[in-house]
């Protein structure tokens, strides 16, 4: 036995816990005292117990894949201690002090190495003995030389490093059983090595069905997940649990003897014991921290310390983290096409890990703080251990809007008390919005049944009449918002290449089970989010609508999560009121009024996922011909906007195909050579500056895929021939859905229906937005005069509803202008003189003016004190519109010059 076997030995008894004293004590087969006085060693291995020095290896060979039987090992270390308990005694008849073991530890080495070693030299002479025979038989003549070499056994505790080690070993181990039992660190009772004998027998029950399963336990890439019968996995989850109800019982029974207190352990104390075991869990120091941080979270208490009460918490908790994690990785995620055994599953493990939110939540009597969570999840960063898609500072700024929002409803009397931390209240939504998931994914399994596929006429006609085992109150909502959303609206299905296709419903053949998932996915984000923020109790029942107004408050809460998600450009500060028009207007569902439905929010939520991957696939396709530096907001490589124009067609035509009118717009522009109109009227209506010549963001082509799509969603919906061209009754089928917007934009002026119907035909006929010069309004009114006499006949084409966004969003900027302009007249001196002394309120107004995000400050303030006497034209012999006019283009110059701007502002 060796050093290196010696600290297997321990960091395999780490896992073990209370196992630890045992395995290291049995293996000290030779006694310094016992009652009969006996003077030789114990031989273990004539009493078949030579197993005491393999356990060490036979527990790491078992974590390692092997077959040993960890039943085995206990009955083993169980009659060693028998026997230990039987021969020896130490100063002390009722047990064993620490000194005296450390002895007993020393004694054990030195004999067990001497006499190795001396077995060895008895070999090695016996083989040249052999030799020398050997020769004489073959060669009697031969003249025979013996060397003799000298073989003295040295003392094995002649190196002082290794005798520290030893005695280390022994510390621990007393260290860890006044923690785990009690009594002290300084003697053994024999009463406490019986208590542990018997602690060991109640193991092997649970351990014996894990014999095999060793690097299952441990999650080792050595298991073969795909050789795992799914059907045990409830079978080892049921012994695992029962062996740490074993071990926490052990712990908890000790709690309550007073006679024996427990010491209370440091992290630190906790650290080195981890270290001599070969294990550095607690290093570097962001490890140290997230160990401090997860058992505040956990269990409460001290950070630096777990108290003896402690343990049994801890290791019922880590079980059923264990539980969970192996249910996903051995049940869920090896069987994603089973048809209800992984529902089964992930209903039991979602249930446990709720009922272990619940129980940690009990122990911060009832709240969890935002603090700590914030606490929690920076640490959790930096180590590495979060998502890809969230990040420590978008979570922790959100926490407020997702408890007291999201997860407790904005018009809860209790809301402003809820949004302080993470409450029951909480974990029941949680309960309740997993319920809702799990009754729309069984709802998908039994229309697609067991081939996974349902077509449209089937699902239509069974949906209708489906009725599921779940009552209750959310498993009806969950029935009638996926009746509604199969039964009425285009079928939001997707392609073999996952991608949305938007075409008219009796060209889609069927469900499939995925399409239906997806679905539910979409259906449930949505629910959470339009009961979460309306503010109005009876729009947060079964069928959820949302104001304008909420949407963007949903939005500037969220919005840091939406751009770590890659949804969101945080830069726009009204994408909430922008998603509220696209889903009153563009989705197969949309009726232009003042709420968006649940349908609606369903549809446009889908719609631009399936957008946002077709425009990730057009960005990567571009990157090699086009990809500019300074990386974008999110990260990535911009693209040249004249290297785009020249390769965005051949893009184009492959990652739209699934879009026939598009791909029919694109193949019309080429051949009549008008490719570069498209494509500045789409830059036009999707990029915050229009069809400028500065590099285009992947943000930017996360608008122009949506607008894409969206477009061939009204063709679908309203060329009801098919042809490509929506004539004149067509078109003005779309006119109700616009018509909110017309108004909307024009709100500063005081519209008649008949201009508003004007507006909408001129933009047709005209491609762009009538001036709001008074030339303009007299062309408009011309306009108006011959559309009542029949001599205006509106159509529209793929390019032609581009456009009219194009104009929209030209109108836009123009209004913005606007916005610099009028301040700048009214307050270009305080403006100047507030920039200049660092004022933060002109820097909050700059920000607001030019549509910077929060993280521009610091730029903002370098690029304006540095420049300002440059922007500002005031003292000038401009008039004034002249000198906001330059003001206007000066900045508008110097943010799109600044790289750091680029990525920050929007100068429209």
């Amino acid at each position: 036995m060796n050093l290196r076997s010696e600290a297997v030995s321990l960091g395999c008894a780490r896992l073990f816990l209370a196992m630890t004293m045992m395995v290291a004590l049995s293996g000290c087969h030779i006694f310094f005292n016992n009652d009969e006085q006996i003077q030789e060693p114990l031989q273990f291995k004539e009493q078949n117990l030579s197993c005491v020095r393999s356990v060490g290896s036979d527990v790491a060979a078992f974590f390692d894949g092997g077959d040993q039987d960890l039943v085995q090992v206990i009955d083993c270390v169980s009659g060693a201690l028998v026997k230990f308990a039987a021969n020896t005694r130490g100063a002390k008849r009722e047990g064993w002090t620490r000194g005296e073991l450390s002895a007993f530890f020393e004694t054990y080495f030195r004999e067990e190495v001497n006499r190795e070693k001396a077995a060895a030299i008895e070999f090695h002479a016996s083989r040249e003995a052999s030799k020398e025979i050997s020769k004489i038989d073959a060669d009697p003549e031969a003249k025979i030389e013996t060397v003799v070499e000298d073989e003295t056994v040295e003392p094995y505790d002649g190196d002082w490093i290794a005798q520290a080690r030893r005695r280390a070993v022994i510390d621990e181990l007393f260290r860890w059983k006044s923690t785990l039992i009690g009594g002290g660190d300084q003697l053994l009772t024999r009463s406490e090595l019986e208590n542990l004998r018997l602690f060991l027998l109640k193991l092997r029950g649970p351990l014996a069905p894990l014999r095999g399963h060793g690097a299952l336990l441990s999650f080792n890439r050595k298991s073969k997940s795909t050789e795992f019968p799914a059907a045990k996995v409830e079978d080892i989850v049921a012994s695992v649990r029962s062996l740490a109800e074993v071990v926490a019982l052990e712990l908890e029974s000790e709690v309550e003897s007073k006679s024996r207190p427990r010491e209370p352990m440091k992290l630190k104390t906790l650290a080195i014991s981890l270290e001599q075991a070969g294990i550095k869990a607690l290093e570097p120091a962001k490890r140290k921290e997230l160990v401090q941080v997860a058992k505040i979270f956990a269990v409460a208490g001290d950070p630096d310390v777990i108290a003896g009460n402690e343990w049994p918490v801890l290791i019922r908790r880590a079980s059923e983290i264990w539980v969970a994690a192996f249910r996903i990785q051995k049940s869920i995620l090896q069987n994603p096409n089973a048809f209800d055994s992984d529902l089964a599953k992930v209903e039991l493990t979602v249930g446990d890990v709720l009922a272990l939110g619940r129980s940690i939540v009990d122990r911060h009597d009832g709240r969890i703080s935002n603090t700590q969570i914030r606490r929690l999840v920076d640490s959790l960063q930096a180590n590495d251990l979060l998502p890809a898609l969230i990040r420590a500072e978008s979570l922790g700024l959100a926490l407020e809007a997702i408890f007291g929002k999201l997860l407790a409803g904005n018009s809860n009397p209790r809301q402003k008390e809820l949004s302080q931390g993470l409450h029951i209240a909480h974990i029941e939504r949680l309960a309740e919005i997993f319920t809702d998931w799990l009754e729309g994914q069984k709802i998908a399994n039994e229309l697609t049944g067991h081939a996974g596929f349902v077509s449209i006429t089937q699902s239509r006609v069974s949906i209708s009449s489906l009725q599921t085992k779940s009552p209750g109150e959310v498993a009806e909502a969950a029935r009638t918002q996926m009746a509604d959303l199969i039964l009425t609206g285009r079928p939001m299905v997707h392609d073999l290449l996952d991608r949305m296709m938007i075409v008219p419903t009796e060209q889609i053949p069927g469900y499939r089970r995925r399409d239906l998932e997806k679905l539910n996915v979409s259906r449930v984000i949505a629910n959470v989010g339009m009961r979460g923020y309306a503010h109005a109790i009876e729009r947060a029942g079964a069928m959820p609508t949302m104001t304008e107004s909420e949407a963007q408050e949903l939005f500037l809460d969220l919005k840091g999560i939406g751009k770590d998600a890659g949804l969101v450009d945080i830069r726009s500060l009204h994408s909430g009121a922008r998603t509220f028009m696209e889903g009153n207007v563009f989705l197969s569902v949309s009726d232009g009024n003042a709420f968006l439905s649940l349908h609606e929010t369903v549809e446009w939520f889908s719609t631009c996922m399936a957008a946002g991957q077709a425009a990730d696939r057009l960005h990567e396709d571009l990157l090699p011909l086009c990809g500019t530096a300074p990386l974008d907001v999110y990260g990535k490589q911009r693209i040249d906007a004249k290297c785009f124009r020249e390769n965005a067609v051949p893009a184009l035509r492959q990652r739209m195909s699934h879009l026939p009118n598009v791909l029919r717009a694109i193949d019309n522009a080429d051949r009549l050579k008008m490719v570069p109109q498209f494509l500045r009227a789409l830059e036009r209506a999707s990029r915050a500056m229009g069809d400028s010549d500065i590099p285009i963001e992947s943000s930017e082509m996360r608008v122009l895929s949506p607008i894409l799509h969206y477009t061939e969603s009204l063709f679908a919906r309203h060329d009801s021939n098919h042809s490509g061209l929506m004539d004149q009754p067509e078109v003005w089928g779309i006119f109700p859905l616009i018509q909110p917007f017309i108004r909307k934009v024009a709100s500063e002026i005081n519209l008649s229906s008949g201009e508003e119907r004007a507006i909408f035909s001129w933009m047709l006929v005209k491609g762009e937005a009538p001036k709001t010069t008074t030339s303009g309004k007299l062309k408009l009114k011309y306009h108006q005069a011959k559309m009542a006499v029949d001599l205006v006949e509106e159509q529209a084409t793929i390019q032609d509803i581009v456009s009219i966004l194009a104009s929209f969003s030209q109108v836009g900027r123009e209004s913005k202008d606007a916005q610099v302009r009028n301040y700048y007249l009214a307050n270009a001196v305080q403006w100047e003189a507030g920039i200049a002394r660092g004022d933060q309120a002109a820097f909050l107004k700059t920000r607001e003016l030019f549509q910077c995000a929060n993280e521009a400050d610091t730029d903002l303030i370098r690029l304006w004190r540095a420049r300002r006497s440059e922007l500002f034209a005031v003292g000038s012999r401009l008039k004034p519109e002249e000198q906001a006019q330059v003001f206007l283009a000066r900045a508008k110059n110097a943010i799109q010059t600044d790289p750091r701007l680029q990525l920050l502002c929007m100068a429209f």
